[in-house]
Protein backbone atom coordinates (compact mmCIF):
# COMPACT_ATOMS: atom_id res chain seq x y z
CA UNK A 1 0.00 0.00 0.00
CA UNK A 2 1.27 3.34 -1.18
CA UNK A 3 1.75 6.28 1.12
CA UNK A 4 -1.75 8.36 1.01
CA UNK A 5 -3.56 5.96 -1.27
CA UNK A 6 -7.05 5.07 0.41
CA UNK A 7 -8.38 1.00 0.37
CA UNK A 8 -11.61 0.56 1.52
CA UNK A 9 -12.51 -2.16 4.13
CA UNK A 10 -13.44 -5.65 2.88
CA UNK A 11 -16.57 -6.13 3.28
CA UNK A 12 -17.58 -8.65 6.83
CA UNK A 13 -19.37 -11.53 5.68
CA UNK A 14 -22.43 -11.76 8.20
CA UNK A 15 -25.28 -14.13 8.14
CA UNK A 16 -28.63 -12.68 7.15
CA UNK A 17 -30.38 -10.24 9.86
CA UNK A 18 -32.87 -11.77 11.80
CA UNK A 19 -34.82 -9.74 14.17
CA UNK A 20 -35.15 -10.68 17.47
CA UNK A 21 -38.19 -12.50 18.70
CA UNK A 22 -41.81 -10.63 19.44
CA UNK A 23 -42.72 -10.29 23.10
CA UNK A 24 -45.94 -11.86 23.57
CA UNK A 25 -48.43 -9.49 23.68
CA UNK A 26 -49.42 -8.62 27.46
CA UNK A 27 -52.77 -9.81 28.43
CA UNK A 28 -55.42 -7.34 27.84
CA UNK A 29 -57.69 -5.28 30.56
CA UNK A 30 -61.21 -5.59 30.15
CA UNK A 31 -63.57 -2.92 31.13
CA UNK A 32 -65.59 -3.67 34.23
CA UNK A 33 -68.81 -2.44 35.60
CA UNK A 34 -67.63 -2.88 39.67
CA UNK A 35 -64.05 -1.60 39.12
CA UNK A 36 -64.56 2.13 40.12
CA UNK A 37 -67.43 1.50 43.20
CA UNK A 38 -64.68 -1.50 44.27
CA UNK A 39 -62.13 0.65 44.10
CA UNK A 40 -63.79 3.71 45.46
CA UNK A 41 -65.06 1.51 48.41
CA UNK A 42 -61.69 0.45 49.01
CA UNK A 43 -60.43 3.90 49.43
CA UNK A 44 -62.95 4.87 51.79
CA UNK A 45 -61.74 1.95 54.17
CA UNK A 46 -57.97 2.72 53.83
CA UNK A 47 -59.60 6.03 55.10
CA UNK A 48 -61.43 4.02 57.86
CA UNK A 49 -58.30 2.15 59.43
CA UNK A 50 -56.36 5.35 59.99
CA UNK A 51 -54.57 5.87 56.51
CA UNK A 52 -53.64 10.19 56.54
CA UNK A 53 -55.40 12.47 53.87
CA UNK A 54 -51.86 13.65 53.31
CA UNK A 55 -51.07 9.72 51.93
CA UNK A 56 -54.67 9.35 50.23
CA UNK A 57 -53.65 12.39 48.40
CA UNK A 58 -50.14 11.78 47.50
CA UNK A 59 -50.21 8.09 46.69
CA UNK A 60 -53.57 6.96 46.64
CA UNK A 61 -56.33 8.87 44.59
CA UNK A 62 -53.91 9.71 41.69
CA UNK A 63 -54.42 5.52 41.09
CA UNK A 64 -57.23 4.92 38.70
CA UNK A 65 -58.88 1.93 38.08
CA UNK A 66 -59.33 0.78 34.91
CA UNK A 67 -60.52 -2.79 34.47
CA UNK A 68 -60.18 -6.42 35.56
CA UNK A 69 -58.21 -9.01 34.06
CA UNK A 70 -58.50 -12.52 35.43
CA UNK A 71 -60.61 -11.50 38.38
CA UNK A 72 -57.84 -8.78 39.95
CA UNK A 73 -58.48 -5.42 39.91
CA UNK A 74 -56.21 -3.61 37.87
CA UNK A 75 -55.35 0.32 38.36
CA UNK A 76 -53.06 2.55 36.46
CA UNK A 77 -51.28 5.27 37.82
CA UNK A 78 -47.55 7.13 38.39
CA UNK A 79 -44.68 4.56 39.18
CA UNK A 80 -43.68 6.38 42.22
CA UNK A 81 -47.29 6.28 43.56
CA UNK A 82 -47.39 2.28 42.19
CA UNK A 83 -44.38 1.24 43.78
CA UNK A 84 -45.24 3.14 47.19
CA UNK A 85 -48.58 1.68 47.28
CA UNK A 86 -47.56 -1.83 46.59
CA UNK A 87 -45.28 -1.43 49.37
CA UNK A 88 -47.01 0.25 51.68
CA UNK A 89 -50.29 -1.08 51.29
CA UNK A 90 -50.28 -3.73 48.73
CA UNK A 91 -51.20 -6.56 51.65
CA UNK A 92 -53.93 -4.24 53.48
CA UNK A 93 -55.62 -3.78 49.69
CA UNK A 94 -55.29 -7.15 48.42
CA UNK A 95 -57.00 -8.85 51.30
CA UNK A 96 -60.12 -5.61 51.48
CA UNK A 97 -60.60 -6.45 48.02
CA UNK A 98 -61.31 -10.42 48.81
CA UNK A 99 -63.37 -9.22 51.42
CA UNK A 100 -65.41 -7.25 49.13
CA UNK A 101 -65.88 -10.89 46.93
CA UNK A 102 -65.70 -8.99 43.49
CA UNK A 103 -62.10 -9.28 43.17
CA UNK A 104 -58.59 -11.22 44.11
CA UNK A 105 -56.55 -9.14 43.98
CA UNK A 106 -54.92 -5.82 42.76
CA UNK A 107 -52.77 -4.95 39.43
CA UNK A 108 -51.43 -2.06 39.69
CA UNK A 109 -50.17 -0.76 36.32
CA UNK A 110 -47.71 2.41 35.56
CA UNK A 111 -49.33 4.95 33.06
CA UNK A 112 -46.62 3.77 30.89
CA UNK A 113 -48.31 1.25 28.61
CA UNK A 114 -44.78 -0.99 28.17
CA UNK A 115 -44.47 -1.39 32.13
CA UNK A 116 -45.38 -5.07 33.54
CA UNK A 117 -48.31 -4.29 36.63
CA UNK A 118 -47.14 -5.52 39.71
CA UNK A 119 -49.17 -7.85 41.22
CA UNK A 120 -50.20 -8.23 44.60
Amino acid sequence: MSRGTYTPPRKLLTPPYEPPPLKPAPPTVRPHDQADRVWLHVLDQLREVGVSESAMATWLEPLTPIGALDGTLCVKGPQRARLWVARRFGRLIGELLRDEETFTGLRLYDAQPDDEPEVL
